[in-house]
C-alpha cells in the first residue's frame, strides 16, 4: 500500500511511521515535526516514554516537579527538551512551532510556572534527544513508504494514551491509514 506524502512535510506536521518500519528507534512511532527548511528537519518522538530514566538524574527538578521523559529521537540524547503549548507569554524563550506548540529547553521558568499553579504538567512533553534529517533525507524516507504524513490536531501531543497513540493518528486521518493500524507487529504471525 502507498502511504507517499498527502500533506506536505512542514512544521506542525506529523511523521506515523509505517506498521513494517522495523527500525527499533521508530517502530510504531509518531513524531511532530518542529523545523522543517533549507538546512534539513528537527521532530520529536511523542509516544515512547522511557519507563526507567526520571527527569531528575537528568537535571534538578524542584520537589513534586517529576515529568515523565520521553525518547525525542536518537541525535542527541544528552540534551532534553520539551513542547509546550503555553505560549512564549508564558515561556518566551521558547521556539513556535505552529500557533498552538513551542519547543523550549527553559526548565527552570517552566517549573515557576507549574509551582505558580499558571502551566499543568499535562500541557508539557519531556523528551531526551531529536530526530534529524538532512535536506532530503526525510522526503526520500517518505517516498519509499517510510513514513505517512499528516496534518492532525496538534492536541495529539500531549495525549496521555501514548500506547494507543500510533493507532488513534492513523485512525484519524481515516481509509487505507486507518487499515495500516491492523497489520499486525509481527508479519510473520499473520
Amino acid at each position: 500500500m502507498s502511504s507517499k506524502p498527502t500533506f506536505s512535510l512542514q512544521a506542525g506536521g506529523f511523521l506515523v511511521s509505517e506498521p513494517y518500519l522495523q527500525d527499533p528507534q521508530f517502530f510504531r512511532s509518531v513524531l511532530v515535526l518542529v523545523e522543517h527548511n533549507e538546512q534539513g528537519t528537527i521532530g520529536f518522538v511523542v509516544n515512547k516514554p522511557l519507563s526507567d530514566v526520571l527527569l531528575s538524574e537528568l537535571i534538578d527538578v524542584p520537589e513534586g516537579m517529576e515529568l515523565t521523559v520521553f525518547l525525542g529521537g536518537p541525535v542527541q540524547q544528552d540534551t532534553i527538551f520539551f513542547l509546550h503549548n503555553l505560549g512564549l507569554g508564558m515561556l518566551p524563550k521558547s521556539i513556535e512551532v505552529t500557533s498552538d506548540l513551542w519547543w523550549s529547553s527553559d526548565f527552570t521558568r517552566l517549573f515557576e510556572l507549574i509551582e505558580q499553579g499558571l502551566a499543568e504538567k499535562s500541557q508539557v512533553k519531556v523528551l531526551l534527544g531529536y530526530s534529524g534529517w538532512k535536506v532530503g533525507q526525510l522526503r526520500d524516507e517518505c517516498e519509499n513508504d517510510s513514513w505517512v504524513v499528516a496534518h492532525v490536531p496538534t492536541p495529539f501531543v500531549f495525549d496521555p494514551d501514548v500506547d494507543q497513540l500510533w493507532k488513534k493518528v492513523l485512525k484519524s486521518l481515516g481509509g487505507n491509514f486507518s487499515e495500516l493500524t491492523r497489520y499486525p507487529i509481527d508479519p510473520n504471525l499473520n
